[in-house]
């Protein structure tokens, strides 16, 4: 699907983003619009505030998570490029893109919803069926993330990777171990053998006393 470009102005967080922590993200951006949907389903039949205010926090958990997706893959994202074909990187350009369209969508729900509460029907039926199309983007979004980690490896190349980087370092300690002991040994044996010099010394050093007297 060909999406508009939405050019986003580069955002410095105060924060450091780990690694690889787009999937975590991506699992709760799956579940709490979906938790949000049946909630306000249920309040629809059973007119609970308790049911509308727990959809509230919910939607506002879900633009968290949202946001929290579309920075995260730009950490990764940032990350795998360098390891992914042309297509998988086509592909990875679209799956930010889309990102970007269910940040906004969040963040537009939210809004929406926050006007539902003045008790306007028509903008009630209008944040439903925003929902709706919200759970089925957030579907579509993650069906793209799994083509990108199964089909083409995106995230796994670059755990691969440093896990390479681990054995590798690994390796260059049990090295570095390896010779710091054998220079442990060279310096013990010096000590020995200095010693020994030195015992040496002194021995003739007594004799050489012994004759000088005879």
């Amino acid at each position: 699907m060909n999406l508009p470009e939405i050019v986003l102005p580069v955002i410095d967080l105060p924060f450091h983003i780990p690694l690889l922590t787009h999937p975590l993200i991506l699992h709760f951006l799956v579940v709490l619009p979906m938790v949000v949907l049946l909630l306000e389903l249920l309040n629809m039949m059973m007119k609970k505030k308790t049911l509308g205010g727990m959809a509230f926090f919910m939607l506002i958990l879900s633009v968290m998570a949202s946001m929290g997706a579309y920075f995260s893959l730009l950490i990764d994202g940032q990350d795998n490029v360098a390891l992914l074909s042309q297509f998988a990187q086509n592909l990875l350009v679209e799956h930010q893109l889309w990102g970007v369209y269910l940040m906004l969508g969040s963040i537009a729900l939210l809004i929406l919803r926050f006007f539902t509460l003045m008790g306007n029907g028509f903008l009630k039926i209008v944040y439903m069926i925003g929902l709706i199309a919200f759970v089925v983007g957030v579907g579509q979004y993650a069906m793209e993330s799994k083509v990108l980690v199964y089909g083409h490896g995106m995230n796994v190349k670059q755990m691969q990777l440093n896990d390479a980087r681990v054995a590798k370092l690994d390796s260059l300690i049990e090295e570095s171990k390896a010779q710091r002991n054998a220079f442990s040994l060279e310096i013990k044996s010096l000590k020995e053998a200095l010693q020994n010099a030195k015992k040496a010394k002194d021995i003739a050093l007594e004799k050489a006393k012994v004759l000088s007297k005879v």
